[in-house]
């Protein structure tokens, strides 16, 4: 069962060269690797030759956002597995060891890995706390819990004060009330949006979920040859949610399953994030609506959507950069809308 990995990249050759090294340390080393980068990185290119001795390296430059450099990594993998990953993610050493033994089920399809995101263990608004507690019982006696304890800070983080307590439930009960979040886990909402995973201490097996990370997934080349990445998605070659919108097609006609073996760290780029909230909004509600349109209705999303124009009018009294992601909401509904009623005429 040959494997081919495939990392859409985007000058941020520093995070891809940590990927790679932790590819590098895996017990069985997957058959390919595909780097899909930019047509003009030359950076990019000079971080792989550290790994041509130890690692099958492909390298592609290509124009366009994360959706066409997937859709082109499938085209030229050679894997009957490919397995998605972004740059910034750290692997433990059984990874791939784990992918071979999960699709010897030949009944298995697509499988989505744990991601231990370094958001959601030292913010306090958004804090997994059975995760973080995991990590820290864990990390003496295991490489990779003590690698992402490395790389955080606790801040006292495992003991909540009652007012980071009052304000997660609070973020809670609104999330909940406009749709952005659900009460059952892993599951695709009506409104376009997702709830989040059971946190990694209450898995134990393969569960089926309705999503998968985009960042790390496994799938039989078939399958992700057949429902690809939604290029449709990809504004000012950025695109948001097009691995949810990917699942909410790719999940009704096979089942998606969630693994705690196939885990990794996601430690989030120092660059941090490429466009402004304007955009990065605007992306969110025009993909909620595709998502909607598959797996949800149409009061669903509106009522999603009047939600975050609720919240952008209250944080638009302290910030006035809320005044243009106002703006940009008010746009994707014309354009997402106005495709609608344009196909209905």
């Amino acid at each position: 069962m040959k494997t081919s990995v495939l990392i859409p990249t985007r000058d941020r050759p520093v995070d891809l060269k940590r990927c790679l090294s932790s590819l590098e340390k895996q017990i069985i080393k997957p058959e390919e690797i595909i780097i899909v980068g930019e047509i003009n990185d030359t950076e990019t290119p000079r971080v792989l030759d550290n790994f041509k001795n130890s690692l099958n390296l492909r390298y592609f430059g290509y124009v366009g956002g994360t959706c066409k450099k997937r859709n082109f990594g499938v085209d030229v993998a050679t894997g009957e597995i490919i397995v998605f990953l972004d740059d910034d993610t750290i692997l433990p050493e059984d990874y791939f060891l784990q992918v071979k033994k999960i699709f010897q089920d030949d009944k298995i399809e697509i499988v989505t890995g744990y991601v231990f995101d370094r958001i959601d263990l030292i913010e306090s608004r958004w804090l997994k706390q059975k995760d973080l507690r995991y990590v820290v019982e864990k990390a003496p006696n295991n490489a990779f819990f003590r690698m992402i304890l490395s790389e955080i800070s606790l801040n006292g983080l495992s003991n909540l004060t009652l007012f980071q307590r009052a304000v997660r439930k609070i973020i809670r009960f609104g999330k909940i009330l406009f749709l952005w979040e659900g009460i059952s886990k892993g599951k695709i909402l009506p409104s376009g949006y997702r709830s989040e995973m059971p946190e990694f201490p209450m898995i134990d097996r393969l569960i089926p979920v309705e999503w998968l990370f985009g960042g790390n997934f496994a799938a039989r080349k078939e399958i992700v040859t057949k429902y690809r990445f939604n290029e449709r998605l990809e504004y000012n070659t950025y695109a948001l949610n097009e691995d949810l919108e990917f699942s909410a097609r790719i999940g009704k006609v096979c089942r998606i399953y969630l693994s705690p073996h196939m885990k990794l760290f996601h430690y989030r780029s120092p660059r941090g994030q490429r466009i402004d909230t304007g955009t990065r909004v605007l992306n969110l509600v025009i993909a909620s609506y595709f998502i909607s349109e598959i797996r949800g209705n149409k009061p669903a999303f509106l009522w999603a959507t009047f939600g975050l124009l609720l919240y952008e009018i209250i944080r638009s009294l302290i910030d006035k950069n809320a005044f243009f992601e106002l703006k940009e909401i008010l746009a994707s509904l014309k354009k997402t809308l106005g495709e609608r009623n344009n196909k209905e005429s």
